[in-house]
């Protein structure tokens, strides 16, 4: 970030800052008192402490060939402490997917060094309900970590969300399925600036608020919202017009601290006190959870690939169902098994090979 001199304050200022700032704050707007520009840059979402815990560091000690750490959801696993760019795409681990993983694994491996080690991601304002367009990033170790069944990060949940609006475009022609940018919904950006993400909330809720009250038939059934706690994914799906939020958690723990409740919940009584269509007003004053009996996991670290599994089948099977989802989604307590989690893997490898790779 380079420093901009002020020759009558005699002081370095950094304009570049801004785009730390939340979404919504005033000196995002002003362009004379900075460098003339509006900021619509976001920064980066910080790493968790698992994900920085997996990138290599330098030691002087002799490297352990495997470390019992804790996982994306607060469970231990065994994860590899001795992976570089390259080498971490070298495992034993990716050897049993399928051809789209494989294909990836190649590409990133035999590509000139550098070449791919960070690849921009569009991200369309339509997608996320923004103001602007916007982009993240995919490094090479985070598709080293996505093909070893490591922890998922926000970016490769972006890119699944992508991937099924690609793939199943005529399904979401006749769905009203939306999804809620993870990123903003994050816990690391609900703690830092809770005023964002529900001011985001309440903008889209307004959304709905407005097609109501034209008549349009294509309001929204169900908001997807994945959801990044710290450590562990989970996905809320949002039923406005009931007031009930269906959650999918594949790792329950009562003693992890939900942040973004609170959030929803405000967002959603703004909505009814504005003139939202609700008809259970009287019977609750805030949204009502609903616990979905899903599968859950056995590891530690599988957590956001169970997340993109439910995404999925939300999707493909209760994409035309206007009911509730609780009476229609088949309860399961089993654990996806392999085969079931390589279909949403391959999913991914597929279109971000060719969406992004090949076109570079």
């Amino acid at each position: 970030m380079k420093p901009t001199w002020l020759h009558n304050f005699k002081k370095n200022v950094y304009p570049d800052f801004r785009k730390h700032l939340s979404r919504y704050h005033p000196y995002r707007k002003k362009k004379k008192e900075f460098n003339g520009l509006h900021e619509e840059r976001v920064a980066r979402t910080p790493l968790t402490g698992s994900q920085e815990f997996s990138h290599p560091k330098k030691s002087n000690s002799k490297p352990k060939s495997n470390l019992e750490v804790v996982g994306s959801c607060d469970r231990k696993t065994q994860e590899s402490t001795t992976k570089s760019k390259k080498a971490g795409l070298v495992h034993d681990a990716i050897q049993g997917l399928g051809p789209s993983c494989k294909y990836l694994q190649f590409i990133m491996t035999s590509a000139p060094d550098d070449i791919y080690d960070n690849t921009t991601i569009p991200l369309a304002a339509s997608v996320w309900h923004s103001d602007f367009d916007q982009e993240t990033y995919i490094t090479a170790s985070d598709i080293g970590e996505f093909l070893r069944g490591a922890c998922l990060n926000i970016s490769a949940i972006q890119v699944y969300i992508l991937c099924l609006l690609h793939d199943h475009a005529k399904s979401f022609e006749m769905s009203r399925i939306s999804f809620i940018c993870p990123e903003i919904m994050s816990s690391t950006r609900i703690k830092a600036d809770p005023g964002a993400p529900t001011m985001y909330l309440k903008n889209i809720f307004q959304a709905e608020i407005e097609k109501e009250k034209m008549g349009n038939p294509n309001l929204t059934n169900w908001f997807l919202i994945p959801y990044n706690q710290e450590n562990h994914w989970n996905l809320y799906v949002m039923d406005l017009r009931r007031g009930y939020v269906y959650i999918f958690d594949s790792a329950r723990d009562p003693r992890r601290t939900d942040y973004a409740w609170g959030i929803l919940s405000l967002a959603y009584q703004v909505y009814k006190c504005n003139g939202g269509h609700c008809p259970n007003k009287t019977s609750f004053k805030s949204c009502k959870p609903i616990h979905i009996e899903c599968a859950q996991q056995i590891g530690g670290t599988e957590c956001g690939y169970y997340v993109m599994k439910f995404m999925l089948e939300i999707v493909t099977l209760q994409h035309d169902y206007e009911g509730r989802l609780d009476e229609v989604y088949t309860p399961r307590t089993a654990p996806y098994a392999s085969e079931e989690i390589d279909v949403v893997r391959e999913q991914w490898a597929k279109f971000f090979t060719t969406k992004y790779l090949l076109l570079t």
